[in-house]
C-alpha cells in the first residue's frame, strides 16, 4: 500500500465541501491507517476515519508536504490538494503502476481534465514545474522542502527544481482528476481561471 495525504486548507463553504467530497473518494480505495488530513493548526477540521496533522498557516504549501514526508511509511508517497477530485476506480494502484514504471523519476503529477495543462503525448512526459496531486519520492520529498519558500507565486516551480535534483519530475496522461477548484485559489486569485470554451 502506499500513504495518501490530502492537504486540507478550506477558507469558504464551497472548498469545504470540495474537501469532503475528496476525502469521501480517497476512503473508497485508502485504507484509514494510510490515509492523512494536514490541515493549519488552528483549524477547526475533524474527520472521522482520517488520521490528522497540523502545520502553521503561514508556511502552509512546503511544511504541509514536509510533514507528509516524515510521516509517512512508504518509500512514496501520493499528496493532493482539498479541490483535487480522483478519476476512475484505482486511481491510487494507477499512480503507483506508473511511477515503477518510470524509477528515474522523483515525482510525478496527475494531469487535470479542465485542461490548465496541455495533455501529455507520452505516457509521462518530462515537466519543469508540477503540483498537486503528485506521486514522489519520500526522500526526494523530504528534502526538497527541508527550507522555506519565499515566493508562494512560484512555489510549486521551486519545489519541482528542488525536486529535480533527484530525478526528473513529469506529468502522467493516465493519471487523471477533476481539478474542481479551478479558478477558485485561495492563494493567488484569478490562478488558471480559464476562458469560457467557445
Amino acid at each position: 500500500m502506499i500513504d495518501v495525504f490530502v492537504r486540507a486548507m478550506p477558507q469558504t463553504r464551497l472548498r469545504e465541501w470540495l474537501l469532503r467530497a475528496v476525502l469521501e473518494r480517497v476512503a473508497l480505495e485508502v485504507e484509514p491507517e494510510n490515509r492523512w488530513v494536514i490541515a493549519p493548526k488552528g483549524s477547526p477540521i475533524r474527520f472521522k476515519g482520517w488520521q490528522v496533522a497540523r502545520v502553521p498557516a503561514e508556511d502552509f504549501h512546503r511544511q504541509s508536504k514536509h510533514l507528509a514526508a516524515r510521516l509517512s511509511i512508504t518509500n512514496s508517497l501520493i499528496i493532493l490538494d482539498d479541490d483535487q477530485l480522483p478519476l476512475y476506480r484505482g486511481w491510487v494502484a494507477k499512480a503507483q503502476e506508473i511511477f515503477k514504471k518510470v524509477p528515474e523519476f522523483s515525482a510525478v503529477a496527475g494531469w487535470s481534465v479542465t485542461h490548465e495543462v496541455p495533455k501529455p503525448k507520452g505516457e509521462v512526459e518530462f515537466c519543469d514545474s508540477i503540483g498537486c496531486p503528485m506521486i514522489v519520492s519520500l526522500v526526494a520529498l523530504l528534502m526538497a522542502t527541508d527550507h522555506p519558500i519565499d515566493d508562494k507565486a512560484r512555489a510549486d516551480t521551486i519545489l519541482t527544481k528542488r525536486l529535480r535534483r533527484f530525478g526528473p519530475t513529469g506529468i502522467a496522461r493516465d493519471w487523471r482528476y477533476v481539478h474542481a477548484g479551478i479558478g477558485l485559489s485561495q492563494v493567488i486569485p484569478q490562478h488558471w481561471m480559464p476562458e469560457v470554451p467557445a
